[in-house]
């Protein structure tokens, strides 16, 4: 079976068969790619297609995973704490407030996505129903 390539699978093999540096590189275009995937989501969500809506889902996935599995891996390899890794990066971002500013910027750009996203997948008109003005059919008879 023939697997698609496309930008996504390309990038996620670069960033996963490369050394520090590259990696350190590929971050930003992940960060890239995931903001313009779900812009594209928001968009297919609208007025796209099953398919479109599948295939991007599929991709979003993807790069979720590959960056969750990255981040798991380094941790275990650093054998970090929550904590440890909280201080770590306070450090970092103190020591190189440039990447602070990276990193807040894409974390408020996917904040965004999420709730308009969210907006675009509540269920339109349904009402929940109150409990209290809801009469059981036990207390009828």
């Amino acid at each position: 079976m023939l697997v698609e390539r496309d930008e996504v699978t390309e990038v996620l093999s670069r960033f996963l068969k490369g050394d520090k540096e590259t990696k350190s590189a590929l971050f930003d275009e992940i960060i890239g790619l995931m903001t313009s995937l779900l812009s594209q989501l928001k968009t297919a969500l609208v007025k796209g297609t099953k398919q479109e809506k599948k295939t991007l889902l599929k991709k979003l996935k993807l790069l979720r995973y590959v960056m969750q599995a990255h981040f798991e891996s380094v941790k275990a390899k650093t054998n970090v704490t929550q904590e440890g890794l909280q201080l770590l990066m306070s450090d970092f971002f103190a020591a190189f407030p440039n990447y602070r500013n990276k990193i807040s910027n894409a974390k408020q750009e996917l904040e965004a996505h999420k709730s308009d996203l969210m907006k675009l997948t509540q269920p339109v008109g349904r009402k929940k129903m109150n409990p209290m003005r809801v009469k059981s059919k036990w207390l009828r008879s």
